[in-house]
């Protein structure tokens, strides 16, 4: 904006060049010749210009260009408040589904100890003679299914705090579930 703003006012060049001859040059103006007028010689010669020009009509065509200017300002307002909100949205769903993924992996906790309490119990009744061994296989393999599970479960997490931390741009230690705060409607 700026720049389209700064074509209304006066516009200066300066340009300057030096130029070294092996024989001595004619360095000034020649305005004529006579005895006596013999123009100075050097082997460097040294130029300067400068201009200024200011531009009084130009039917529009600046104005033109300051509307224009100043639209896509208000452009490149909107895309960045487009884009902070787009990244307030997935900081929310990432800060959520860490939430979520930490919920699901205490839960699956409770599950494995209630299995390993199911097992316990399996064996027991076995060792009486009141089960058959299938009651303890099933049990090993239910524990079983379930830790592995809870790997799976545990990665997602991992994951999800992860990504947390990427967004926020902080270390992956200040976004693990236990130090976030609950989320609550």
């Amino acid at each position: 904006l700026g720049e389209a703003r700064a074509g209304r006012g006066p516009r200066g060049r300066v340009t300057a060049s030096a130029t070294q001859y092996e024989e001595p040059m004619v360095i000034t103006p020649i305005h004529g010749f006579g005895p006596g007028l013999f123009p100075e010689f050097d082997q460097t010669l040294l130029q300067g210009q400068l201009t200024v020009s200011y531009t009084l009509l130009d039917g529009g065509a600046t104005g033109a260009r300051v509307r224009a200017a100043g639209g896509q300002l208000g452009g490149a307002g909107a895309a960045l408040g487009t884009a902070e909100q787009a990244l307030a949205e997935r900081v929310a769903a990432a800060y959520l589904t860490a939430l979520g993924k930490a919920r699901v992996l205490a839960a699956h906790d409770t599950r494995l100890a209630a299995l390993e309490a199911e097992l316990a119990r399996s064996r027991l009744r076995f060792d009486a003679g009141k089960a058959p061994q299938l009651e303890v296989l099933r049990a090993e393999a239910g524990l079983a299914s379930a830790q592995s599970q809870r790997v799976s479960l545990a990665a997602a997490l991992d994951n999800a705090e992860r990504d947390l931390a990427r967004l926020l741009d902080v270390p992956v230690e200040e976004t693990r579930a236990p130090r976030l705060a609950a989320a609550a409607l």
